[in-house]
């Protein structure tokens, strides 16, 4: 609000309105009827009674974290002339029952409470409008499956733990409700409340066979943000879908369609860092929107023609279709009556087998397609006539049938910013990806435990996460702007050098092998005939994981690489004969030195280079015998050596001054420290 518009407010409310915002007592006039304050000022009241008179009481809260204000019963109990309550800064575990008693009240926000509201909430009969904002005390989400649980032991939908939020039954009795609005941080319960002609929030529908009927929703046009609707193989026909008349919910921005026990999948898609990638945790079967009884036939032509008939508003940005059991597309997504769709996931939906011309959607900017398992091909048909012209963001995962059918149109696919493919074992053949991709992750392999959704990965920095049998797919001119590259071997390639050359921006290197005997392939190519590398001299890290060395070979990887400032090598092996020495005489610019049971080194050597070393891990390398001198490098800070038997010394003679943090441990061979000098800035031993 502009200063002059805001003076002009403050001088038209004079007399009746109050505003409280600075940290002094502060004496109410006894002629105030609207009140706000936020909830540290509310101890700065010096004359409370005045409170008995007011009409408006807002206690806001400046921050996003829960204030730890608790507003008392007495102050409340005082509130008997109040018509808009707005508590939304004050901390409560429970619902007030004292706020039941404020017979006058027509506007209630309340920040969302441990436990659900109580069915006398139905005592406020003025009540007009609800409000639920966002409780960082009570903001832990609960999973899908724990809401089932909740309902099918207790037999009501009252739930208000974890992310999800319910109205008790009783709310039907407000019959001058007409607006809620919670939190979209929270999944509202949508039944039981088809009276409330307004819902403002993230609003979830279950259906059910006996209850919860899809007709419920056939009053509730003018909800507002987010709709889900779950368990869609409990509706009985396309009657009953139709009668939800989706169509004419024109303010719902985002659409999710879902059928089966989806919430086990949903922890596969939400869990990779714990999970397998690719493994399978649930039965897919149950992911289909089937009636339980008869054929699967007839299970396909009823989820098509349930889905066929749930045709959202035009105006809708997001949609998910979930467990769709159909072969065919609906007839509103083939039509491209969704014009103004900026994001698709289609996933589980393991019959369908041809997509519609989403590529004809002007404005798409993300489409994510999962584990749909008879998806056949990308052809003319998904790309339309326009070929995606606003797409950045493609995800396809788990498609083994998926294959592309076209690949010599450099017109498709023209913005795309990100591609990730994982587990599609037909995509050989990729279409011509303009000079814009800038995230590349193809990985093929179900042994790979990655999480691929970009949303875990630096946007702001160009990367390529592949797989070794997938460099067909790159491109020279993608991987010029590629700072951050993830190799992993799974077999044995005749790699193109030129796929190294081209990485003139290239900054961060990682090769791990899956299959450790053919890393030796990869590694070779990093350095060309003449004996120097590959790699651009901009590297500045580099790791290898289960990686075949050659000691000699890999001295001369390093050669060129004076930019380098982190070296790591884990579980590495080599194919010469063990107990060889290594060489960093040319990192001179090495700041932390990582090496992880490599058993095959005997010493390291050039130590009088690493200047500015800083940090130095060596843990389980059962043959090193000598280790770089503390002496050579003055600005080492922390030190950390575990499991080295052999290594006898750390010190020649000079004066550690930089160390802060000495760890050594299990290594048997070393029997003195006392050559370690002037350890000044040691704080850890």
């Amino acid at each position: 609000m502009h200063d002059l518009m805001n003076d002009l407010a403050l001088h038209v409310s004079q007399g009746e309105c109050f505003r409280v915002d600075n940290g002094i007592p502060v004496v109410l006039p006894h002629y105030i009827r609207h009140l706000s304050l936020s909830s540290e000022q509310l101890g700065n009241l010096v004359n409370k009674d005045v409170i008995r008179r007011l009409r408006t009481l807002m206690i806001l809260n400046q921050s996003w974290f829960c204030s730890k204000v608790y507003l008392s019963h007495g102050i409340l109990n005082k509130l008997k002339s109040v018509r808009v309550l707005d508590v939304s800064g004050c901390c409560f575990e429970s619902f007030p029952e004292v706020i039941n008693d404020l017979i006058h009240l027509r506007y209630l926000a309340i920040q969302r409470t441990h436990h659900p509201l109580p069915t006398t909430i139905s005592r406020l009969n003025h009540l007009q409008a609800l409000c639920v904002q966002y409780h960082s005390c009570f903001s832990s989400r609960m999973s899908f499956s724990n809401t089932r649980k909740q309902q099918n032991s207790t037999g009501s939908e009252q739930s208000s733990s974890g992310g999800h939020f319910s109205l008790p039954e009783s709310i039907s009795k407000l019959i001058n409700l007409v607006h809620v609005d919670v939190e979209k941080a929270y999944t509202f319960m949508l039944s039981g409340i088809h009276q409330i002609p307004c819902v403002d929030g993230s609003g979830q529908f279950l259906v059910d066979k006996e209850e919860q009927s899809l007709v419920q929703l056939k009053d509730l046009n003018k909800i507002r943000g987010e709709l889900t609707i779950r368990l869609l193989e409990n509706v009985k026909n396309k009657e009953e879908a139709a009668k939800s008349h989706l169509y004419l919910k024109e303010h719902i921005s985002k659409l999710e369609l879902e059928g089966g026990s989806f919430h086990d999948a949903h922890d596969m898609d939400t869990s990779f860092e714990e999970l397998d990638l690719f493994k399978p945790h649930c039965n897919l079967d149950e992911l289909q929107w089937r009636s339980g009884e008869g054929d699967g036939a007839h299970d396909i032509d009823r989820g098509f023609e349930v889905l066929d008939v749930l045709k959202p508003d035009h105006n809708l940005d997001e949609l998910t279709i979930t467990g769709y059991p159909g072969v065919r597309s609906p007839s509103w997504l083939e039509s491209g009556w969704l014009r103004r769709l900026k994001l698709i996931f289609l996933r589980h939906c393991r019959r369908w087998e041809i997509l519609p011309p989403l590529g004809d959607l002007p404005l798409l900017r993300t489409l994510e397609v999962r584990r749909m398992e008879e998806l056949k091909a990308l052809g003319q048909e998904f790309f339309g006539h326009a070929g995606f012209p606003s797409l950045e963001r493609l995800l396809l995962e788990r498609l083994p049938k998926l294959e592309w059918c076209l690949v010599d149109n450099d017109q498709v696919l023209q913005n795309l910013r990100h591609l990730s493919v994982a587990g599609c074992p037909r995509l050989r053949a990729y279409p011509t990806h303009p000079r814009t991709l800038r995230h590349i992750a193809i990985l093929d392999q179900e042994t790979i435990q990655a999480k691929l959704q970009m949303d875990s990965f630096d946007l702001s920095r160009s990367f390529c996460r592949v797989v070794s049998s997938s460099f067909h797919v790159l491109h020279d001119h993608h991987l010029e702007f590629v700072e951050d590259m993830e190799i992993y071997v799974n077999c044995s390639v005749d790699t193109r050098t030129t796929v190294f050359n081209n990485l003139k921006s290239l900054k961060q290197l990682e090769i791990y092998g899956i299959d450790r005997a053919n890393t030796c392939s990869i590694i070779t190519t990093l350095w060309d005939e003449n004996g120097d590398t590959v790699l651009p001299s901009s590297l500045r890290f580099l790791k290898l994981r289960r990686c075949y060395l050659q000691p000699s070979v890999f001295t001369k990887l390093l050669k060129n690489l004076p930019s380098l400032g982190t070296l790591y090598l884990r579980d590495c092996d080599t194919v010469e004969i063990p107990g060889l020495p290594i060489s960093l005489h040319h990192l001179r610019m090495l700041k932390r030195l990582d090496i992880f049971k490599c058993n095959w080194i005997s010493s390291i050597g050039g130590s009088e280079a690493l200047l500015y070393l800083e940090e130095m891990t060596i843990d389980q390398c059962y043959d090193l015998e000598t280790v770089p001198y503390l002496d050579d490098m003055p600005s080492l800070q922390k030190l950390h050596l575990t499991q080295c038997p052999q290594v006898m010394q750390l010190s020649k003679s000079g004066h550690q001054t930089a160390l802060k943090k000495l760890v050594v441990s299990y290594c048997n061979g070393l029997s003195s420290v006392e050559k370690l000098c002037d350890l000044v800035s040691l704080v850890e031993l």
